[in-house]
């Protein structure tokens, strides 16, 4: 083990960061403590992610299971979630057990009030075992954030056996990760019962935005509370609806039960935003507010409505609409200069789904079948170069326009794409070749994919392809031409940074990232210069 370690600090710098760039944050992380001449690397490691943070969107899927049944959760929905970032664990709590609505109607919801850890290095999930009492009701939809390294869970629904009603919540427990124990926080007064919530913390204020407070009745309401003096209050907002019918008509939206989230953009500046629940509203709308953190309750609040743009919001001209236009959550990335917003689509499954497999399947097959068509004309068209860089017949007449071209559009069986700088030219081809493989350029940073749709086509009426479709669709090119690029340019083959979705299983296929970035600095002012999400 000595000589392993004697081989490891004694590595040429070059080699070690090279190594430190396969490695995900908490592996950084434990590298820095383990071995202390290596915190400078890690540092520079952070800072390197840190600069490539607001240019760098790529997404690579890792599907993890337990093999053992013991330490596997069971399947659920509607739980809730929050990462300790100085345990760099994820925490869930609760939740519904799945299709329990189609074992008949004598058999009533099953909640629980378990509680799960996902150590985020290793990847394991971990039951976390409480001895004593006092334990949170069996619930869901309830939200749970950190604060000063415990948990603090809230509010939920709580169902009734049977056909009874469901039950909302507003009781309040402390979860301390250390000792693994809970316990109840006693307030001055009642805070709001409430389900489906958004909350986050803002100092030493829990502010908790939206939910239902009833079967029928949604919460508009801001309320707060004080974990200094344990007073709640409701946020002074003039004009705010409180608690109006679902039905009921509003300039203020409510967004989808247990999937909105209250983002905290910087100090006394909240973001609510998620998929609006009502359809009057013509654009999908979030909610920016603006208090005083010295005094919230005696300061009025301001407001903005922000609308919201992208594969987010309801598709256009889509009818009905794919069923994965809901999202279960947005998560938040933030960075010193950006804050990054990132949600999933999510499938339905059964009868609830607007789009069956059949129609999803022929929807695949019509894409898999287009990408093939432009790979026969790029490949064909790069090996031709390649033919002609060999063979050295660069000086045939009309070879120099015909090299001269980079872009292509091709269109096929409805669909249109426009590749830009898919095709180097023969200097650029020349230097890739030549290059040193560290030194090799990112050749794909270069490529643009564009896709169209022609709506009149008779195969796209049959087999419509939706936005996530079209997203999933320029994905894949991209990974097709970055394997042409490594075949006839020899370039780097980590590159490859497309989504490594399994086939075998089309739900998850479904689950796209969406992103949206909210820039930040010292001259940036959320009420003046943010205007659109998208």
């Amino acid at each position: 083990m000595g000589d392993d370690v004697f081989d490891i600090l004694n590595l040429p710098t070059t080699a070690v960061r090279r190594m430190l760039r396969f490695l995900r944050y908490p592996d950084l992380r434990n590298v820095a403590r383990a071995i202390p001449s290596f915190c400078s690397l890690c540092d520079d490691e952070y800072r390197k992610v840190d600069r490539e943070f607001q240019s760098r969107r790529d997404f690579k899927w890792t599907r993890f299971a337990s093999s053992n049944d013991e330490e596997s959760m069971a399947p659920r929905g509607l739980h809730s979630m929050a990462y300790h970032e100085k345990e760099c664990a994820m925490y869930a709590f609760g939740g519904e057990a799945p299709d329990w609505r189609l074992q008949g109607d004598a058999c009533g919801p099953a909640s629980f009030n378990d509680l799960w850890r996902l150590d985020m290095t290793s990847l394991k999930w971990s039951r976390v075992v409480v001895k004593s009492s006092p334990y949170p009701l069996p619930k869901y939809l309830c939200s749970m954030v950190v604060y000063k390294d415990e948990l603090l869970i809230y509010g939920g629904c709580r169902p009734l056996p049977r056909h009874g009603s469901a039950m909302h919540l507003n009781e309040m427990h402390i979860f301390n990760t250390k000792k693994r124990a809970y316990r109840i926080l006693v307030t001055t007064n009642d805070g709001p019962s409430l389900a489906g919530h958004a909350s986050c913390m803002h100092g030493d204020l829990f502010i908790v935005h939206g939910g239902v407070v009833s079967t029928c009745e949604v919460s508009y309401r801001v309320s707060v509370l004080d974990m200094v003096t344990k007073r709640w209050f409701n946020a002074p907002l003039p004009g705010f609806p409180t608690v109006l019918h679902y039905l009921a008509t509003s300039h203020i939206p409510s967004f989808m039960v247990g999937s909105s989230s209250l983002v905290v953009l910087r100090e006394g500046c909240l973001l609510a935003t998620g998929e609006n629940m009502r359809d009057d509203l013509p654009e999908n709308t979030s909610i920016l507010f603006i208090f005083d953190p010295k005094d919230p309750e005696g300061v009025d609040w301001q407001y903005k409505l922000i609308p919201g743009i992208g594969r987010w919001w309801p598709p256009v001209g889509l009818s009905p609409p794919p069923s994965n236009r809901n999202f279960g959550g947005i998560a938040v990335m933030r960075c010193d200069r950006l804050i990054r917003l990132i949600s999933l689509g999510m499938p339905q499954k059964g009868s609830k789904d607007s789009r069956c497999n059949i129609t999803y399947d022929s929807v695949q097959k019509r894409s898999t079948n287009f990408i093939k068509h432009v790979r026969c004309i790029l490949e064909a068209e790069m090996s031709r170069r390649e033919q002609v860089r060999r063979y050295c017949r660069e000086n045939d007449e009309g070879e120099a326009e015909r090299s001269a071209k980079l872009s292509e559009i091709i269109e096929n069986d409805g669909i249109k794409c426009t590749l830009g700088h898919c095709y180097l030219s023969t200097l650029e081809a020349q230097n890739c070749k030549e290059a040193r493989f560290a030194t090799k350029p990112r050749t794909m940073d270069l490529v643009t994919v564009a896709v169209t749709l022609n709506p009149q086509a008779e195969s796209q009426r049959s087999t419509p392809l939706d936005e996530v479709d079209v997203a999933e669709l320029k994905l894949r090119l991209r990974t097709m031409i970055a394997q042409l690029h490594m075949k006839y340019y020899s370039t780097r083959p980590d590159v490859l940074l497309s989504p490594n979705l399994p086939s075998r299983n089309s739900s998850f296929r479904r689950m796209v990232a969406f992103t949206a970035d909210i820039p930040l600095g010292d001259d940036f002012d959320p009420m003046r210069d943010l205007n659109r999400i998208e």
